[in-house]
């Protein structure tokens, strides 16, 4: 096949990818457990490949992008495929997700993401929870095939340049030895110049496209660069030429070093994953590979994987989630159980139990109405809500009255000032008090009340939420709205492990509404404050 019909192959690869929603292998030998699991895969627009044994899962692997396995198979066990996948064709190798119903102990998910696994969950197993592993999973597959074909159709444009370039040259020689041969050979130069210019500009559109950062170097310089590794970087144009070396944390140098030699030896370098240092002092996760050009000129290619990293990094927190804060009240319910069937019908203990049931069948609910709003905003940009008249007022209230009920022993202080009618979707607003209460009283010195004032500023109704509690340390101030993060624990606090959603949740309700929400201060003196500011109604 030639250069050009394997770049057109490339082309076609990379448009199915982007249409492609993704292909499961389910690898399961109970029938009910794989019908359900391919329901659920199938209803969230995946195309599912089932088999029942290890056998019959060989034939289907080829063309799928995540493996879905069960631990314990008829003829063999889920790790066993699994490292049968990971050994296999590069074209055929893909992310690997164990899904064990018996297989459920901490050191049976270690074993499994040790010996090659990229994702291990067990049953009972939320279906949103399993689509959106399997989502991230695929994506990341994508991420690598498109990694792959840019790179060797960057490979292959160079290798045409370098064919036409040598096309030219042997032209003019044929026309100095053969004057006769003269017109044929500018016709074919012309042609040749033609097809030149056409590989040029292809190069020219992947060199100033924004999926990837292309530079040229000499020795431990940077001497030329496209926007993408600029904007990369942190840098403007004029800051050329950079030095790599010095853009490099110290802990990446043996990587450097062994990639230089694998230059040196082969004249290229396998793309490998890093850090650079940008101008602003922080660091950026990339991946980069290299070409060298003589002794000392080199290009090389280089992928902000931020992306990536942020995906994986949700990924751990939804595992998180599911391996501890929903087996924890679980746990809870199981054991209430367990001591309701042990207790006579009219035992006075069995009141208390039932109430620890219920605290902990309310907080599974709070953990799954935090996850499924933080994929609204993932998904749809935003938190949905309605519009109807609100009074401010009777919702604070409201929200204070729910959270006295359960915490009696706690006090909170509300007054208001001026106009608090808006517009807006009321659970909404007050789902968004609720979390900022919740958290102002998680934080706050025990035996303090938790302060929340609604006023008027500026045509805005603001709504103050405020304790006194230590002062937020300032690396975790920027990190405050993020999704899961989870703020240190004070010390002698009583605060109880959240979601890390609430914060994040109570921006995107404000957002939602036209308004905003922010930290307005946090010190020794004063305590902590979070600000709400809501458009009036007109």
């Amino acid at each position: 096949m030639s250069v050009h019909g394997a770049a057109a192959r490339r082309d076609d690869q990379a448009v199915m990818l982007i249409r492609d929603p993704g292909v499961v292998l389910h690898v399961e030998d109970d029938e009910a457990t794989r019908f359900v699991v391919r329901r659920v895969l199938e209803s969230a627009g995946f195309q599912v490949r089932s088999a029942a044994t290890s056998a019959e899962a060989a034939s289907l692997v080829a063309g799928a992008d995540v493996a879905v396995l069960d631990m314990n198979l008829p003829d063999g066990s889920g790790i066993d495929l699994c490292r049968a996948i990971k050994a296999g064709p590069r074209g055929q190798r893909m992310p690997v997700m164990i899904l064990s119903a018996t297989s459920t102990a901490q050191e049976d998910r270690a074993r499994g993401l040790e010996m090659g696994a990229d994702a291990y969950l067990t049953h009972p197993l939320e279906p949103m929870v399993l689509v959106a592993t399997v989502r991230a999973l695929v994506r990341a597959r994508h991420a690598e095939r498109e990694r792959d074909l840019l790179v060797a159709r960057l490979s292959d444009e160079i290798a045409v340049t370098r064919n036409l370039l040598s096309e030219r040259d042997d032209l003019l020689r044929r026309e100095r030895r053969a004057r006769a041969q003269a017109e044929d050979e500018v016709r074919a130069r012309r042609s040749a110049d033609l097809r030149l210019e056409e590989t040029q500009r292809r190069l020219r559109g992947i060199y100033e496209s924004p999926l990837i950062g292309i530079l040229w170097g000499r020795q431990n310089l940077i001497f030329e660069s496209n926007d993408e590794f600029l904007r990369i970087v942190g840098h403007a144009r004029e800051d050329l030429p950079l030095d790599w070396r010095a853009m490099t944390p110290e802990e990446y140098a043996p990587l450097d070093e062994r990639a230089l030699q694998e230059m040196a030896s082969t004249g290229r370098a396998r793309p490998f994953e890093k850090e650079f240092v940008r101008k602003d002092g922080s660091r950026v996760p990339i991946e980069i590979g290299a070409l060298a050009f003589g002794a000392e000129e080199w290009a090389c290619f280089v992928l902000d994987v931020s992306a990536r990293k942020q995906a994986e990094e949700v990924q751990k927190a939804l595992l998180g989630i599911v391996s501890h804060d929903l087996r924890s009240p679980l746990s809870v319910i199981q054991t209430s159980v367990d001591l309701l069937d042990r207790l006579p019908h009219s035992s006075p203990q069995a009141g208390p139990v039932r109430e620890r049931i219920r605290g902990a069948t309310a907080r599974i609910d709070r953990i799954i109405s935090d996850l499924l709003d933080f994929t609204r905003v993932q998904r749809a940009g935003g938190i949905p809500v309605l519009h109807a008249p609100v009074d401010l007022d009777a919702v604070c209230r409201g929200a204070i009255a729910e959270i006295e009920s359960t915490m009696p022993d706690r006090a909170i202080e509300f007054s208001s000032t001026g106009d608090g009618m808006v517009s807006g979707d009321p659970d909404r607003i007050a789902q968004m008090m609720d979390n900022l209460i919740g958290n102002a009283l998680k934080f706050s010195t025990p035996g303090t009340p938790v302060c929340v004032h609604r006023l008027t500023e500026g045509g805005r109704a603001v709504l103050r939420v405020a304790n006194a509690a230590p002062p937020i340390p300032a690396e975790a101030r920027v990190h405050l709205f993020d999704a899961f993060y989870r703020a240190p624990q004070p010390q002698g606090g009583t605060r109880q492990r959240g979601s890390g959603l609430g914060l994040f949740i109570a921006r995107a309700i404000a957002e939602a509404h036209g308004g905003t929400i922010e930290l307005a201060y946090s010190d020794a003196e004063r305590g902590t404050e979070f600000r709400v500011e809501l458009p009036l109604t007109r």
